[in-house]
């Protein structure tokens, strides 16, 4: 059954915030009549493709995040999608990817426990963007795609990625050109390839 009015409702939310760009949404196959999601890749991890789903029992929670942004901002709803998906997970952003909007800082703190910096949060100050590493997990990663294709990583094979992927017990390979890590040792900067 359509949900004419659940329907309704995104659309003239993410059309009065002007949040198009954050906002995507599908009609076929299983998201068929249609499936919302906030973009939130790179936002909680570093290096992830990822998004939230709104569905008719978090609208909302969406409406609500929007609102509060916009009212702290004089009107700008930008990072009211980031808001609600760092809610509906119950974390805060990674450090890189808080708003540089200070006064916005409480209502993302709020959304869950401090974050140590690490692979998936490799800023250690909020709102500043986060300089490549020069070490650690990617720096090892690119070396060990590098041996096995004897070229830099391929642009569907992104060494942080297939990190994260291993280090959250996921999966262990690239899933375009089958490059596979089997373990990843953060203490020696070290990775071991098959």
């Amino acid at each position: 059954m359509i949900d004419l009015d659940f329907i309704l409702r995104v659309l003239r939310l993410v059309a009065a915030g002007d949040i198009r760009e954050f906002v995507n949404w599908r009609c076929d196959g299983g998201f068929a009549p249609v499936t919302f999601a906030v973009d939130c890749s790179d936002i909680l991890d570093w290096g992830s493709a990822d998004v939230e789903p709104i569905t008719p029992a978090n609208v909302d929670e969406f409406e609500r995040a929007l609102r509060e942004v916009a009212d702290i901002t004089g009107g700008d709803h930008t990072y009211g999608p980031v808001l609600f998906a760092c809610r509906m997970r119950r974390t805060r952003p990674q450090n890189a990817a808080y708003p540089s909007d200070t006064r916005l800082h409480p209502l993302f703190d709020a959304c869950g426990p401090a974050r140590s910096v690490d692979l998936h949060n490799p800023q250690q100050t909020k709102g500043q963007p986060a300089p490549p590493p020069e070490r650690g997990y990617t720096g090892a990663v690119t070396a060990v795609i590098a041996s096995i294709t004897g070229d830099p990583p391929l642009p569907c094979c992104d060494a942080v990625s297939l990190a994260a992927s291993v280090a959250r017990g996921g999966p262990d390979h690239c899933g375009l050109c089958g490059t596979r890590l089997v373990t990843v040792n953060d203490q020696q900067d070290e990775v071991t390839a098959s």
